[in-house]
């Protein structure tokens, strides 16, 4: 009986352990953005370099990404948007307009 009971304690133990790990990697595959955060910068870089026009639009690996011209109390900015197909996360980046 004892041993019995020590399995399913063992077993129990083992299962947490497993779902405890299982959740940490999750959100730390769904939280890290340093990729898509880059890929926006060299985006910026490129358009201030004027290099690429506006409006841009692209797909890239899992991110919807979009750019244009908007005007926030009569100042005029770029807005760079990432929006995941999947999680359905969105990073947005505002920069000042300087043309």
């Amino acid at each position: 009986m004892e041993t019995m009971v020590a399995t399913v304690l063992i077993v129990v133990i083992f299962m947490m352990a497993s779902m405890l790990l299982n959740s940490i990697f999750t959100t730390h595959l769904s939280g890290d953005t340093q990729a898509i955060t880059e890929k926006m910068h060299q985006l910026a870089y490129q358009f201030h370099t004027k290099k690429m026009s506006l409006p841009y639009a692209e797909e890239w690996q899992a991110w919807e990404i979009y750019m244009e011209k908007e005007t926030v109390q009569g100042n005029p900015y770029v807005v760079l948007v990432a929006t995941h197909q999947k999680s359905g996360k969105t990073l947005t980046s505002y920069r000042a307009d300087e043309d």
